[in-house]
């Protein structure tokens, strides 16, 4: 195995293997979220948070407005959420969490927290402080800069935000 420190300071194009390690922890991350969008992250928020807007939704988890409408409406056939008129706006709606979507909230987080911890376990505590600051450093240099997931049929990217 190569000595880490050699291969990310040579300058001679080993940045790639640092982004291929950091797509692979992305990855991993990636599916135990079930993407940004996904139905137990929008239970999760929604645990957390309490009842809020479509649009409060849309806009804190990334996704479109359509994408949105169609995760409330599966949650909300399975009986996981609910849309209530808001009290202090008559032409908006609120979706809740249910009793049966806190249950699966709650189990999912506790899923997620044992993933985090198999995750994270390699990492000792003063490693978990340092990859926290770089990723920090790298998400706010970064932020605003996403790549659009409009590719050509080559996979070259034709457009970014």
């Amino acid at each position: 195995m190569c000595d880490i420190d050699e291969e990310l300071n040579t300058g001679n194009g080993r940045d790639e293997e640092l982004i291929k390690a950091i797509r692979e922890a992305g990855s991993f991350l990636h599916m135990l979220y079930d993407g940004n969008g996904s139905q137990k992250n929008l239970l999760m928020y929604l645990l957390e948070n309490g009842p809020v807007t479509q649009r409060v939704l849309t806009d804190t988890m990334g996704v479109k407005p359509s994408s949105m409408s169609e995760i409330i409406s599966k949650l909300e056939r399975a009986g996981l959420v609910v849309k209530t008129p808001d009290p202090k706006e008559y032409r908006t709606r609120l979706v809740s969490i249910t009793d049966d979507g806190i249950r699966l909230a709650e189990e999912e987080k506790v899923r997620q927290m044992e993933a985090h911890e198999l995750f994270l376990s390699p990492l000792d505590r003063d490693e978990k402080a340092v990859l926290k600051e770089l990723l920090h450093k790298l998400n706010v240099k970064n932020n605003g800069k996403r790549k659009i997931e409009d590719e050509t049929d080559d996979g070259e990217c034709i457009s970014e935000k």
